[in-house]
């Protein structure tokens, strides 16, 4: 098996990666500012409180949620603040 033709086999086509909207960014910086503000990853207890509060982020899993919160606590989302105005 060539190297290429290997990674065929582990895509999975029954979900797609669909962009954060404002309105989710906006929801997100709200609900975990302590979080980000302080490092700390977030807790399920925390994201179930989040989804009650924010009705924006019902539609993303918990697993979702929880790497979008890591990525920003990493650095790794350098546009965030951007893509967030009036947070």
């Amino acid at each position: 098996m060539k190297k290429h033709e290997k990674h065929f086999f582990f895509i999975s086509g029954s979900t797609k990666k669909r962009p954060w909207s404002h309105s989710e960014n906006v929801a997100l910086a709200k609900a975990f500012a302590e979080s980000l503000e302080k490092k700390e990853n977030v807790t399920a207890m925390q994201i179930k409180k989040a989804k009650q509060e924010h009705p924006e982020l019902i539609p993303r899993s918990d697993a979702n949620i929880r790497t979008k919160v890591n990525n920003l606590i990493k650095g790794k989302e350098k546009n965030f603040t951007k893509k967030c105005n009036n947070c």
